[in-house]
């Protein structure tokens, strides 16, 4: 299972720099486990920005990250936890 994070800031300027990769390769996954993933990122602007939503594109995906504004120089991350409830393609 490849998850490709993908993140839009409606900004003239880059907001983040991510610290990790955008992408992340579960490999062979077993049915009914829980498996979790860290993103990083840094919000390399000079205002504060905010997560304010995060779509998966299916029920098996959920992510967690801070509603809280990031200040400028700090760190964040998204985690995200994956639950394959079924056997998907082989």
């Amino acid at each position: 299972m490849l998850l490709i994070l993908s993140f839009f800031l409606m900004l003239s300027d880059p907001a983040i720099a991510w610290l990790t990769d955008t992408t992340h390769d579960f490999g062979d996954l077993e049915v009914k486990q829980t498996y979790y993933h860290t993103f990083e990122f840094a919000n390399v602007s000079t205002q504060a920005v905010q997560i304010d939503n995060i779509r998966p594109s299916c029920g098996c995906t959920i992510p967690n990250w801070t509603r809280d504004w990031i200040p400028p120089d700090s760190t964040a991350t998204i985690r995200v936890e994956f639950r394959p409830n079924t056997v998907g393609y082989t």
